[in-house]
Order: structure tokens, then sequence, then C-alpha cells
């Protein structure tokens, strides 16, 4: 597959493994150069947005769903919980949503830290 964004071409063969309707897919990138991933990463930085964590009484037009508000870490640290992510990514495809809460958990301070 070729990935084309304000003139940064990745190539790379990738499978797609989950897709999400009105939202994306999940693509599992197949054996994927360090020149590529580098370009990856540059390409995905001109095209991300800044992100706004949602807490309880904030409505969203997506779904509920059926974990418990209670369960979701609250995210004090972002940039910790991207880096996680980040490396869990580094040597996996699939981000299962125990595995998502458990590195948010992980990368966040605990309360007696704070």
């Amino acid at each position: 597959m070729n990935l084309e964004a304000n003139g940064i071409v990745v190539e790379s063969k990738g499978i797609v493994r989950v897709t999400y309707p009105y939202l994306g897919m999940g693509i599992a990138f197949d054996g994927i150069s360090e020149e590529n991933q580098a370009l990856l990463r540059r390409l995905l930085a001109t095209i991300s947005r800044p992100c706004v964590v949602m807490g309880p009484g904030i409505a969203s037009s997506l779904p509920s769903i059926s974990t418990p508000l209670k369960s979701v870490p609250t995210i004090a640290n972002p940039q910790a919980a991207i880096q996680d992510l980040i490396e869990f990514f580094e040597s996996r495809q699939m981000l299962m949503r125990e595995d998502f809460l458990r590195i948010l958990r992980k990368s966040q301070p605990t309360e007696t830290n704070v």
C-alpha cells in the first residue's frame, strides 16, 4: 500500500486487521523498513490533531461502551500514555480493550505519587 499526505509517501505491505465504520481501520504493517517507519511517524505528525481527553459529564456522539467509567483511569499525563502505547505497538499489531486500560493505568501517576 502507499500512504501519501502532505508530500510524504510511505510504502509498505499491510493487512487490515479491524475496521470501524465512519472512523477508520487498523492496519498491521508487514515488513515495513526503518526508512518507511520514520516516514510514517513524520506523516502521522503532520496529520495529527490536538486531542481532548473526555471525562464524566461530557456528551459524546459515540455509542456507550460496556466498560464502566470508573474502570477508565483519569489521564493526568497524556504524553506518558501515548509513549506507552507507542512502545506497545512497536512489538505488537493489535490492542484489546483490556490491554489499553492496563497501559493507561500503568502510564499514569498513582494518587500517592501526585
